[in-house]
């Protein structure tokens, strides 16, 4: 294939890319997004001039049709899916640029569909695990006691790390053993937990918190539920940090972090026969999509099971 040279074909197009290109960094976008953009940008430059008949003179010549014809050579090169929906949405965000300045009368990517992703399953848990994680905090100690308590309760309440960290003195209920969670967008709900949970949050709240308590003169943040030794709110980076030690005194994944507790909560709610619905309110999800995903981790663990046991299932 004989490539056409920039000067009759690219010209226009490269000049509108440039400019697009100068915007971003007006915007305070960093050099690697624009550099990212530029080689997408560029790459489907030189698949214009070399492949497309005839090559188009700007970006306003560029249709749907060879569009879609660019896709697929990305595919035919192998390109993961998500390589190809980045490439799709730098033409996408520059064609709404040239269109809001009049540079083009229309946009073509508009028309096409951005290929799915594969969404992963969540890493989780099993109950060996778990009880080798609980059993690394040392609750003769303050910050152990603390440690516990806010881990019970991530796993028995589904909890994000930023709900955990946010939740104050008067959010807790320990007679009705249940939280009052801000969740995203400062949506408030409701969220039970179970006897061991409120063991451990006992145990911090009559022990350990006074003990944290009384290492400074003054806690900088007293409604605080869960304290750091310096008398601050406990932070998420600390609680990342806490929690990767923990597994790695249990022998667990490296790679697990504390929303595991979270997807675990959920998948072992759902093997138990919890109701999808129930399972969505309790993590304070808006859509029930969201929630499904761990149906599938427990598909995956039943075949796994089933291969495992059933005596016709195959070698």
């Amino acid at each position: 294939m004989t490539p056409r040279t920039p000067s009759t074909t690219l010209t226009a197009v490269n000049e509108h890319a440039e400019e697009y290109l100068a915007h971003l960094a007006a915007q305070g976008r960093s050099a690697h997004t624009i550099e990212a953009y530029r080689r997408d940008l560029g790459a489907f430059q030189r698949f214009a001039a070399e492949a497309l008949q005839p090559a188009p003179a700007s970006w306003d010549a560029v249709d749907h049709r060879q569009l879609r014809r660019y896709l697929a050579h990305l595919h035919s090169l192998g390109r993961a899916p998500a390589s190809v929906r980045r490439a799709l949405a730098a033409l996408g965000s520059l064609y709404r640029f040239l269109l809001d300045r009049g540079r083009v009368q229309r946009n073509p990517v508009a028309r096409l569909s951005a290929p799915k992703l594969a969404r992963p399953l969540p890493m989780i848990v099993g109950a060996d695990g778990l009880e080798a994680f609980f059993g690394t905090f040392d609750l003769t100690t303050p910050a152990g006691q603390r440690d516990r308590a806010w881990a019970e309760l991530l796993y028995a309440g589904g909890l994000r790390v930023s709900e955990l960290v946010g939740l104050d003195l008067g959010d807790v209920n320990l007679e009705s053993q249940r939280l009052r969670v801000l969740g995203k967008r400062s949506k408030e709900r409701q969220v039970p937990f179970g006897d061991v949970a409120a063991a451990a949050l006992r145990l911090y709240l009559e022990q350990g918190r006074p003990e944290l308590g009384k290492l400074v003169a003054e806690l900088t943040d007293p409604k605080a539920l869960f304290l750091g030794t310096r008398g601050q709110r406990l932070s998420r980076q600390r609680v990342l940090a806490i929690f990767k030690a923990a597994c790695r005194d249990a022998g667990l994944n490296a790679d697990l972090s504390p929303h595991t507790l979270r997807h675990s909560c959920a998948t072992h709610l759902l093997d138990r026969d919890a109701d999808l619905r129930v399972v969505q309110e309790l993590l304070g999800h808006e859509s029930l999509s969201t929630t499904q995903i761990y149906t599938h981790v427990s598909a995956t663990r039943l075949r796994r099971v089933y291969d495992l046991a059933h005596p016709r299932a195959g070698e």
